[in-house]
């Protein structure tokens, strides 16, 4: 199966960016931008299911820009980064920016990658049940491989269509040059005395 949907990874230091980016990306298709207008722009035009903003950029901060886009994007799940954090700030954070996660600069990479396959239902193990699981992996690999089968039925059809028309022009061969009639005078002991 290819990588889920995406995550957008919005800070203005390139350190950040970097690390996340290299953290998370063989697991997710990661995006990293240093501004709002350019995340945003992306958000308009991407597939994503997680933000992850650090809160002091320099041209807006990211909880004013969270609080922003929450209408325009509802499904977008929220990480706020930020190296202050106060009692404030999380009650605007969660009243008015929808914000689930909160994590406390410094912090390790892995603990974005842990809260992302948290937040992403493909990567919690209680979603499915292995039946569930094995029924959707035989749908995903039926989807994924449809143009193959598709090509395979064609390229039958036309087989068999080509291979009864040959049938038949055998059969006018016969009728017209040797005189036989498979239909009328069934001459196969003729053919084949054995």
């Amino acid at each position: 199966m290819g990588k889920p949907s995406g995550i957008l990874v919005l800070d203005d230091d390139q350190t950040v960016r970097l690390s996340l980016t290299a953290e998370l990306s063989p697991r997710f298709s990661v995006a990293a931008v240093s501004n709002a207008l350019e995340a945003e722009m992306l958000l308009k035009r991407g597939n994503f299911e997680i933000l992850v903003c650090e809160d002091s950029l320099q041209d807006e901060t990211g909880l004013m820009f969270m609080a922003r886009i929450k209408n325009r994007f509802p499904k977008l799940k929220r990480i706020l980064m930020s190296s202050t954090i106060d009692k404030d700030m999380l009650i605007y954070a969660l009243n008015n920016a929808n914000i689930i996660r909160v994590l406390e600069k410094p912090f390790q990479p892995r603990a974005v990658l842990d809260m992302a396959e948290e937040l992403i239902p493909q990567y919690k193990n209680t979603e499915f049940s292995p039946l569930k699981k094995s029924f959707y992996e035989a749908i995903t690999l039926v989807y994924e491989r449809l143009p193959v089968l598709l090509l395979a039925i064609f390229v039958t059809a036309v087989t068999s269509l080509v291979l009864g028309s040959l049938v038949l022009v055998f059969l006018y061969f016969l009728k017209t040059v040797l005189g036989l009639n498979f239909f009328e005078d069934l001459h196969f002991q003729d053919l084949f005395p054995f």
